[in-house]
């Protein structure tokens, strides 16, 4: 059965690169004939060229199809919704999905980065793990990347992203409700870890000031 999905820019497109782009998911296609995939602003309004549209043939005989749109940042927060609509042969009628910013208050994420624990530390494993824990954000886009050794050359330098697994975003219980939480884990050398190496957690969303914050931990001396 065929899926379509509308999904919003991501905050590191949209906050550092400056690279924003929707995306449009076609999953579970029989063929890639017959295919057309087109986008629309609510209201009118003009648009950038889609990105080349690109065919993936899966394992079980299906394909998925995706579909990417240029914005700017200063398009996104307006609040603009977008439209996009697919059509196929094996589908009475096309299907439209609709994407926007979402509404409702920003609120900026808490984060904590997190040590090995103890036993882990006192273990015999070569890996030990690091935990950045980020909580009471609203809404849920975020996004979580590493740093090892962090250098004041550039956002993108020596991002480690190897060995890092990051839930999804959930509720927080209790309180009112509002906010999210999630939490990213680190697999490090239990060698770069004992030489004082820095590991920094980068966390980008529209709540914050300065659309990211960062938070970097490495051994104390002694233990």
């Amino acid at each position: 059965m065929i899926s379509v999905f509308a999904l919003p820019p991501s905050p590191s497109d949209l906050y550092i690169t400056q690279t924003p782009k929707l995306t449009c998911l076609v999953t579970s296609l029989p063929s890639d004939q017959d295919l057309s995939i087109t986008w629309s602003r609510a209201g009118g309004g003009a648009l950038r060229e889609p990105l080349p549209l690109q065919l993936k043939h899966q394992y079980n005989g299906t394909f998925t199809a995706l579909s990417q749109l240029p914005v700017t940042t200063a398009e996104w927060e307006s609040g603009a919704s977008y439209v996009c609509r697919v059509g196929h042969a094996e589908l009475p009628a096309p299907r439209e999905r609709t994407v926007e910013r979402r509404q409702g208050q920003r609120l900026a994420p808490s984060v904590y980065l997190l040590p090995p624990p103890p036993e882990e530390i006192s273990g015999p494993q070569p890996t030990l793990s690091l935990t950045c824990l980020v909580r009471g954000f609203y809404p849920e886009d975020i996004d979580v990347q590493w740093q090892k050794n962090h250098q004041n050359s550039g956002f993108a330098q020596n991002r480690q992203k190897f060995g890092a697994e990051t839930a999804a975003p959930q509720r927080e219980k209790g309180g009112d409700g509002a906010g999210y939480f999630l939490y990213s884990r680190l697999e490090v050398e239990r060698e770069d870890w004992e030489k004082g190496t820095t590991f920094v957690c980068t966390v980008v969303h529209e709540g914050l000031p300065l659309r990211f914050v960062q938070r970097s931990l490495h051994r104390n001396p002694g233990n």
